[in-house]
């Protein structure tokens, strides 16, 4: 998911050249990419397709070949995906808002692009922001941990399951001041709203 993210920042620039885009995503990431590029026919990656309709096959992450000649052509950063607000998220508040992940999961190399709720304890240990928990595996054991031994409590998001609605997920760190997390699916997403993402 965070490479089909990543990658697709690049669509608006290769797909000028073309009359007609079919798009085929992950599911969760169908009405992301339909929303931010009206223009093209998206469907999921799993929805059976026939070579009979389509002149031209491109894998999403082959597009940096085509449209960037070094990191320097991804800048300035700008907002890439239109999320529509959700006004249940933005809430006034006098502390930062702080979106907060700490593991990958899944990847080849999960072990060591994750870390421990303890290593980032002088951090979650600043009392002008609230941290919100975007992890989307189970943290469950790792949160009583934190709050039983350190008295530090993530809050959680009502309502946003966080593993299935990227979209909401979306909307949510849109509602934050910045974005905290290891390099996993939170970054691009977090990344490709333009939010400051450490």
């Amino acid at each position: 998911i965070g490479d089909q993210i990543l990658h697709g920042t690049m669509l608006e620039d290769f797909c000028r050249k073309f009359k007609k885009i079919y798009l085929s995503v992950d599911p969760k990431l169908v009405k992301i990419f339909s929303e931010s590029f009206p223009n093209f026919i998206v469907y999921s990656l799993f929805e059976e397709t026939s070579k009979d309709f389509f002149d031209y096959h491109l894998p999403l992450c082959s597009l940096g070949k085509y449209c960037r000649g070094s990191f320097k052509d991804f800048y300035p950063p700008r907002t890439y995906y239109n999320i529509k607000k959700n006004n249940h998220f933005h809430t006034p508040n006098k502390k930062f808002k702080c979106a907060i992940s700490w593991k990958s999961v899944n990847g080849q190399k999960s072990d060591i692009k994750s870390t421990t709720l303890e290593s980032l304890l002088p951090v979650l240990r600043l009392k002008n922001i609230d941290f919100y928990n975007i992890q989307y595996s189970n943290t469950e054991d790792e949160l009583n941990y934190l709050e039983d031994k350190y008295n530090i409590k993530l809050n959680t998001i009502k309502d946003l399951d966080i593993f299935n609605d990227i979209y909401g997920t979306m909307q949510f760190i849109q509602s934050c001041d910045f974005t905290i997390t290891t390099s996993s699916s939170n970054a691009h997403l977090s990344g490709a709203l333009n939010i400051p993402t450490y």
